[in-house]
């Protein structure tokens, strides 16, 4: 059996990625990390974010999870990011 039809929980995943607005895509595309898609999602279809603000939070717990691991990985020392 090939690797193509992925998971179940792949396809989902892929599912609410697509439904997505192009700007969030682009967030989650250039993310360091692989976000959850489906919490983005239910928020900005329920009205709770726009799409601009969910790319600009997306990007925001990207670096902060980036510093997190820094520390973790490298130590208080090592250059920011």
């Amino acid at each position: 059996m090939g690797n193509s039809s992925g998971t179940s929980r792949e396809r989902r995943t892929l599912h609410y990625y697509d439904q997505l607005p192009r700007s969030v895509r682009a967030a989650l595309q250039n993310a360091r990390f692989d976000w959850a898609t489906r919490n983005f999602l239910k928020r900005f279809e329920a009205g709770q974010i726009k799409a601009a603000e969910l790319a600009k939070y997306i990007e925001s717990i990207d670096r902060a999870e980036a510093r997190q691991q820094r520390v973790k990985v490298w130590g208080k020392d090592y250059p920011s990011l």
